[in-house]
């Protein structure tokens, strides 16, 4: 990945760093523009509205999202596009709107700093380009904020000696509450700058009258005692409903200066100064199942303590766990496993806030820390693919081809692909598919070991496989016998007679049976040529009530031997009875003077001939256009598209970055001619082939 970090002074609007992906489809240009708007004019603004404009050169489905902050606040408010929207090339602007109920509730006070990112939609964790944007000052006072209470300012600090010692066993913030609505509410804090991380919060209830009155929170002098720096520290102060925990406002806060040394120092053991975490596979089937965070310890004193954290992320609570264990001197690190399954079944994306405690044996408090994790997304914690097959066999046409579904996997991490090995051979038939149901053919009767893989977004897979049994179809009784069987009984025929002339007696009996023998011989011989004449027109008459018929399904559905139907195929190609066409990996057959509608739309559903009709009228199309002009989902499209290429009606190619498609040279002649496209009266001439019999009075072709 390629990181740029730099200054860009434009329009008002301050770039502060971008990461983006090395030939990300998409940048952000020109910097996004934030407008205030007072939409009731009570003076007060209702929304920020900030307008991200992205220059995308590959066209695709993409999603921005922003998260709003000042440098004095840790929480954020977030702003998502409505939906995933397609966007074409060129310049597209996205409209974010930030509530002032929002911006109040979490303190933003001064300059608006703006993450924003973008996102396609196969993998919605990834950000394909980010930045992060100085919006220009606002106060919070400026925004409505139609709160049933709210912190007012100044605060003030102290530190507070319990035991007389003369060091501060707590620092003390006071913080100033307006209520309108009197009852039970929560004060948090959190202090940052005496960790790597900020310490998780402490918390004071109180049950509030109206009017102004004034909280406070306790951090303990532990922590200041073993902090890396003196102070003056930064401290964030959140006021809650006490029974739902809504957040209702914040405030950002810098305390006097302090020195560690005025604290009361901890004992037996301590937070260390850095955590750690990672995604853990524990029965290696490539999906994770606990987020583990790696607490580091120094321990002063060997005994049994009692770690225990709780995950959330800025929307809400997500899993918490303990680890009860003895710790001997030294430094060391006790593992909180996170479950997966809790972040997986609340599609938690992001980085996740780790509050983490210290205790001792009898589970009185020492310490409090807190740990930001790397980014995860849920995908990572997604049970493992799971691949399911549905065979369904396509109706009228004799049980060779069926429909194969694969939408009843079961594959958490939603998006995934499949492929096909149709035969059990071991070489897959198909590449990687985001269609999840195919239609196939298969060549001849017998039994098939059919093989899925399903790949989830992870690259994790799964096969299964089933078996189709293709059974035989019956013959016509009138259709038993083959034409070898038949001259073997017409050699024995001969030889029986010759020998019963040669024994014959006397002359009129030879005469006699030579003609008993003769006459049959003659009658069957006759009759085997009619045979020949009568086959060719059974062959004939198949192909005209089925036009589009290959090889197989009439070798099938008339009981003929290959070597036969080849012969007789010959003839009447050769006598300009038949024609044919290759469509996809098939020879499909069609009576000669067959017209180009009857050929196209054999296969072809209703709406790929309107495919067809849209790229004839407008002679090139992009698959965009095509998009737009139908109702229809990408996948749907992008199948039918493919087929229409295979089947060699329609080419492709990329113009300018877009994927087009046009009639194939190959069938362009034809088209103009068929199916009305043109307009013309010559429409009803379009003869697959210029070989066409001359048609009687009622017409029919003369056989």
């Amino acid at each position: 990945m390629l990181l740029a970090a730099f200054l860009l002074v434009s329009s008002g609007t301050l770039r502060i760093a971008e990461n983006a992906y090395a030939a990300s489809p998409v940048e952000f240009d020109p910097p996004p523009v934030a407008v205030p708007l007072d939409t009731d004019g009570d003076s007060l603004f209702e929304i920020l509205e900030v307008s991200v404009s992205i220059n995308v050169t590959v066209p695709d489905y993409y999603q921005v999202e922003a998260r709003l902050y000042t440098s004095l606040t840790q929480w954020t408010s977030y702003a998502n596009d409505a939906n995933h929207s397609y966007r074409d090339v060129g310049l597209n602007v996205t409209v974010l709107r930030f509530s002032s109920l929002s911006i109040c509730a979490f303190g933003l006070n001064g300059t608006f700093l703006m993450d924003v990112g973008v996102r396609n939609e196969v993998y919605p964790f990834v950000w394909l380009v980010s930045a992060t944007y100085s919006l220009g000052n606002f106060s919070k006072q400026s925004f409505d904020s139609d709160s049933i209470a709210h912190l007012e300012g100044p605060c003030d600090d102290s530190g507070l000696d319990t035991d007389g010692d003369g060091l501060y066993e707590y620092l003390v913030i006071g913080a100033e509450v307006n209520v309108t609505s009197p009852g039970p509410y929560v004060l948090e804090g959190r202090i940052f700058g005496v960790m790597d991380n900020s310490s998780a919060p402490v918390r004071a209830n109180a049950d509030l009258g109206l009017g102004h009155q004034t909280i406070e929170v306790r951090f303990d002098g532990e922590i200041l005692a073993n902090a890396p720096v003196d102070g003056p520290y930064s401290v964030w102060l959140a006021l809650k409903k006490g029974v739902t925990y809504e957040l209702l406002s914040s405030e950002g806060y810098m305390t006097s200066e302090y020195s560690r040394s005025q604290f009361s120092p901890s004992v037996g053991a301590l937070f260390g100064q850095r955590h750690n975490d990672a995604a853990l596979d524990v029965n290696g089937d490539g999906a994770s199942e606990y987020l583990a965070v790696f607490v580091n310890l120094t321990v002063k004193v060997p005994a049994i303590y009692n770690i225990t954290g709780t995950m959330s992320m800025f929307v809400g609570f997500v899993d918490s766990c303990w680890n009860r264990t003895y710790l001997d001197v030294g430094r060391r690190n006790v593992t909180l496993l996170f479950s997966g399954e809790a972040i997986r079944g609340g599609e938690w994306n992001g980085t996740f806030w780790a509050a983490l405690e210290l205790l001792d044996e009898n589970n009185v408090w020492i310490q409090t820390s807190a740990h930001i994790t790397h980014v995860y997304s849920w995908i990572y914690f997604a049970k493992p693919p799971v691949a399911a097959v549905v065979a369904e066999p396509l109706a009228d046409d004799g049980g060779m081809s069926y429909t194969l579904n694969a939408s009843s996997s079961s594959v958490d991490a939603r998006f995934y692909e499949v492929r096909w090995d149709f035969n059990g051979d071991g070489i897959w038939d198909t590449d990687w598919l985001s269609t999840l149901s195919i239609a196939h053919e298969f060549p001849k009767p017998g039994n098939y070991t059919v093989t899925l893989e399903v790949r989830d977004a992870r690259g994790l897979t799964n096969r299964t496989t089933i078996t189709i049994i293709i059974e035989p179809g019956k013959p016509s009784s009138w259709l038993v016998a083959e034409e070898y069987p038949i001259g073997i009984a017409l050699a024995a025929i001969l030889v029986v007679g010759f020998v019963a002339l040669f024994f014959a007696w006397p002359i009129e009996s030879l005469l006699i049976a030579l003609l008993a023998i003769m006459v049959p011989l003659y009658t069957r011989l006759r009759r085997d040529d009619v045979l020949e004449n009568y086959r060719r027109g059974m062959i004939h008459g198949f192909i005209l009530a089925h036009p589009g018929v290959s090889f197989m399904e009439m070798k099938e559905a008339l009981s003929i031997s290959s070597g036969s139907l080849v012969y007789h195929l010959s003839v009447l190609q050769e006598k300009g009875q038949v024609c044919c066409r290759k469509s996809g990996t098939y020879m499909r057959y069609y009576l000669n003077g067959s017209t180009m509608s009857q050929i196209l739309r054999l296969g072809l559903t209703d709406f790929q001939m309107e495919i067809v009709k849209l790229v004839y009228s407008k002679g090139e199309v992009s698959k965009q256009d095509i998009h737009k002009a139908f109702d229809t989902s990408r996948q749907t499209l992008h199948y039918n598209l493919k087929k229409l290429v295979t089947d060699g009606i329609l080419s492709s190619s990329l113009s300018k970055g877009h994927r087009v498609f046009r009639i194939s040279s190959g069938a362009e002649s034809d088209l103009s001619r068929a199916l009305g496209l043109n307009g013309s009266s010559t429409a009803s001439k379009d003869a697959f082939d210029s070989r066409t019999p001359e048609k009687s009075s009622s017409g029919s072709p003369e056989s």
